[in-house]
């Protein structure tokens, strides 16, 4: 006599877990940036390349103001400028995020 007991609910085990965090976490990180990129809901955004020197060169080429350096960005003004956030990705940016006065960014 055999019983069928199915098969064993999944485990989330740690690794599956780290790989649903990193999936969930770059999707809200593709969410901001299309988002930002379409509605360009802030005049001040962080921009991110490979270097902070290569993102001062996109914030320069896209007509923006240095408002503040990062480790591989800095924050930039763009004064409400339509298309400001596509010229920063034209520019070079790798990501660009909206950034508020009242971030802990400054």
């Amino acid at each position: 006599m055999t019983t069928d007991r199915g098969t064993a609910p999944a485990r989330l085990t740690f690794a599956r877990f780290a790989r649903l965090a990193v999936v969930a976490l770059a999707g809200w990180f593709v969410f901001v940036a299309l988002l930002t990129l379409t509605l360009q809901p802030t005049s001040r955004v962080v921009v991110i390349g490979p270097s902070q020197a290569r993102a001062l060169e996109a914030v320069t080429a896209a007509g923006g103001e240095f408002v503040a350096g990062l480790g591989h960005g800095a924050i930039a003004e763009g004064a409400g400028r339509p298309g400001f956030v596509r010229d920063l990705y034209k520019a070079g940016a790798w990501l660009v995020l909206p950034a508020t006065r009242g971030s802990c960014l400054r």
